[in-house]
Protein backbone atom coordinates (compact mmCIF):
# COMPACT_ATOMS: atom_id res chain seq x y z
CA UNK A 1 0.00 0.00 0.00
CA UNK A 2 1.12 3.03 -1.01
CA UNK A 3 1.70 6.20 1.79
CA UNK A 4 -0.40 8.36 -0.61
CA UNK A 5 -3.59 6.00 -0.87
CA UNK A 6 -2.65 5.06 3.15
CA UNK A 7 -3.35 8.80 3.64
CA UNK A 8 -6.02 9.45 1.43
CA UNK A 9 -7.79 6.11 3.01
CA UNK A 10 -6.99 7.43 6.71
CA UNK A 11 -8.28 10.94 5.84
CA UNK A 12 -11.67 9.50 4.63
CA UNK A 13 -12.47 7.77 7.74
CA UNK A 14 -11.22 10.19 9.48
CA UNK A 15 -15.03 11.13 10.57
CA UNK A 16 -16.68 8.72 12.77
CA UNK A 17 -19.77 8.30 10.71
CA UNK A 18 -17.52 7.32 7.66
CA UNK A 19 -16.14 4.72 9.81
CA UNK A 20 -19.96 3.35 10.85
CA UNK A 21 -20.86 3.32 7.26
CA UNK A 22 -17.75 1.16 6.40
CA UNK A 23 -18.31 -0.86 9.33
CA UNK A 24 -22.37 -1.39 8.70
CA UNK A 25 -21.33 -2.29 4.97
CA UNK A 26 -18.20 -4.85 5.96
CA UNK A 27 -20.70 -7.03 7.79
CA UNK A 28 -23.86 -6.88 5.46
CA UNK A 29 -23.22 -7.94 1.90
CA UNK A 30 -24.88 -4.71 0.94
CA UNK A 31 -27.93 -2.15 1.91
CA UNK A 32 -29.73 -0.01 0.37
CA UNK A 33 -29.87 3.93 1.20
CA UNK A 34 -32.81 3.74 3.12
CA UNK A 35 -31.84 0.47 5.08
CA UNK A 36 -28.00 2.73 5.68
CA UNK A 37 -30.69 6.29 6.69
CA UNK A 38 -32.36 4.02 9.22
CA UNK A 39 -29.30 2.68 10.97
CA UNK A 40 -26.81 5.78 10.91
CA UNK A 41 -29.77 8.21 11.95
CA UNK A 42 -28.44 10.52 9.67
CA UNK A 43 -30.53 12.52 6.75
CA UNK A 44 -30.01 11.94 3.62
CA UNK A 45 -28.13 14.93 2.01
CA UNK A 46 -25.53 14.10 4.80
CA UNK A 47 -25.64 9.90 4.22
CA UNK A 48 -24.67 10.91 0.59
CA UNK A 49 -21.64 13.01 1.30
CA UNK A 50 -20.14 10.40 3.42
CA UNK A 51 -21.17 7.73 0.87
CA UNK A 52 -19.75 9.60 -2.19
CA UNK A 53 -16.58 10.47 0.04
CA UNK A 54 -16.18 6.52 0.78
CA UNK A 55 -16.83 6.14 -2.96
CA UNK A 56 -14.42 8.72 -4.25
CA UNK A 57 -11.27 6.92 -1.82
CA UNK A 58 -12.66 3.49 -3.22
CA UNK A 59 -13.94 2.47 0.61
CA UNK A 60 -17.29 0.99 -0.98
CA UNK A 61 -19.16 0.50 -4.34
CA UNK A 62 -22.28 2.41 -5.19
CA UNK A 63 -25.05 1.96 -7.94
CA UNK A 64 -28.48 3.03 -7.93
CA UNK A 65 -29.98 1.05 -5.73
CA UNK A 66 -27.03 -0.53 -3.14
CA UNK A 67 -24.20 0.71 -1.28
CA UNK A 68 -21.12 -2.12 -0.69
CA UNK A 69 -18.07 -2.39 1.02
CA UNK A 70 -15.04 -2.55 -0.96
CA UNK A 71 -13.65 -5.65 1.37
CA UNK A 72 -10.34 -5.61 -0.30
CA UNK A 73 -9.14 -2.00 -0.04
CA UNK A 74 -10.40 -2.43 3.94
CA UNK A 75 -8.14 -5.54 4.40
CA UNK A 76 -5.60 -4.17 2.74
CA UNK A 77 -5.35 -1.28 5.34
CA UNK A 78 -5.98 -3.42 8.43
CA UNK A 79 -3.06 -5.90 7.35
CA UNK A 80 -1.10 -2.34 7.01
CA UNK A 81 -2.20 -1.18 10.37
CA UNK A 82 -1.24 -4.75 11.78
CA UNK A 83 2.00 -5.40 10.38
CA UNK A 84 3.69 -1.55 9.03
CA UNK A 85 2.70 0.27 12.23
CA UNK A 86 5.42 0.52 14.97
CA UNK A 87 2.59 1.61 17.29
CA UNK A 88 0.63 -1.93 17.02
Amino acid sequence: MHKEETATLFATLGHPDRVKIVKLLYHNDQLTLPQLMERMNLEVNDLQLHLQALHTAHLISMDTQYCACNKEVIDRLMSFISTKCSCC
